[in-house]
This record gives C-alpha cells, structure tokens and sequence, in this order.
C-alpha cells in the first residue's frame, strides 16, 4: 500500500505520508516489482537510495559517472535495468559492486549486456580504484565501512566530486562519524530515511 493518512506510536505522528517506493505504478515500484517479483524484502531505506542513486546521474546530463556499491543491497540488479529503460548511452556509466551474485534466483535475469553493467571486484580493491578515478563518483557503503568510508573522504578532500552515501548512518557512532568527518573538513548529513549523505563537488 502506497498511502497512509495517519500513523502514530508512542513516539512518532506521521500524516499525509505517500510511501510512493511501493507503489508499482511509479517509476521506483514498478522497477523493483520488476526485477523483485516477491519485493517485500526490499528495505523502504534501499528504495530511497536507488532513487537517488538515478537522480545522481540524471542530473550529471552527459558527464562520465562512475558508481560503485560496497553493500549487499541489491541495487547491482535494480540499476542496471533502469539505465537500460532511462538513458540511451549507459556507455558513460562505469558501475562496481562487491556483492555480483549472478546466480541467485529471487531475482528476474535482465538482458546480458545489462547484468554486466556492474563489474564485481574485491573489496580489498576498492582502495586503490577509488584513488585513481577522476569521473564524479557515487560511492554506496555500510556505515559500519570506516576504512573505506576514510579513503573516500581522503580522496573527497582532494580532488575527487561525488556523492558518497552511507546506509544504516543512523546506527552509527554519531561522535566518531563527525569526527572521522571533519578531519577532512567534510560533513555528512543523516536523512530522514536513515542514511547519511557526504558531497564533494569540485
């Protein structure tokens, strides 16, 4: 169900919120409804990310775009089909993900010059691909990622624009991620959804 007029808990009131990442007849439900037949397992959180993840490239128009994705959250699968029906040139969209399961069956097969728009690497590789990227970057990690979310930011500090995009921030250490954050005068910003955004835009 896509709308609620009012939901209320010991602790929250919610009025007049449209949960439109449900429903199958927009654009972001129906893309998961379509390579997730049974969608219950896709988190509210990794439908407001998939969405941001589009718009991110959307608005870079003709510019190279490199993504790359650190977490199991299925958007390996979800993206690529979507690039496929929104853009006429994905050739400028260089896309990685450490989590390329090509042989899971809870999910619908795309064409396959699609599925292998995400090129699987190892994690211990992100490192040293994320230094060498001059391209606006969209970086996807846990919050439980520090290292990498540290050479993001090193690489942020310096010369790199891009987005980086923390799942799960609100379970974060609050005080260590402002820290780890300032040290390379960024900040980071906690949604309302629950993940936090970092920009660099030189």
């Amino acid at each position: 169900m896509s709308t609620m007029k009012t939901y209320k808990d010991s602790t929250i009131t919610l009025r007049n919120r449209r949960f439109s990442g449900f429903d199958s007849g927009r654009e972001l439900g129906a893309l998961i409804k379509l390579v997730y037949p049974d969608d219950s397992k896709i988190l509210w959180q990794q439908r407001v990310i998939t969405d941001k993840v589009v718009s991110l490239v959307r608005a870079r128009h003709r510019g190279m775009v490199n993504i790359f994705n650190l977490v199991q959250n299925r958007l390996e699968y979800m993206l690529p089909v979507w690039f496929l029906f929104e853009f006429n040139d994905v050739k400028r969209i260089t896309a990685y993900s450490v989590d390329q399961q090509p042989n899971r069956s809870d999910i619908f097969s795309p064409p396959h010059h699609v599925g292998n728009l995400f090129l699987s690497i190892p994690m211990q590789d992100f490192d040293a691909l994320i230094q060498q990227q001059v391209a606006f970057s969209i970086v996807i990690v846990d919050s439980s990622h520090i290292n990498e979310q540290s050479t993001v930011l090193s690489c942020f500090s310096k010369h790199l624009s891009g987005v980086m995009i923390v799942e799960n921030f609100s379970f974060a250490d609050a005080r260590f991620s402002a820290d780890v954050y300032r040290r390379y005068n960024l900040s980071i910003i906690e949604t309302a959804d629950g993940y936090g955004e970092c920009w660099s835009l030189w």
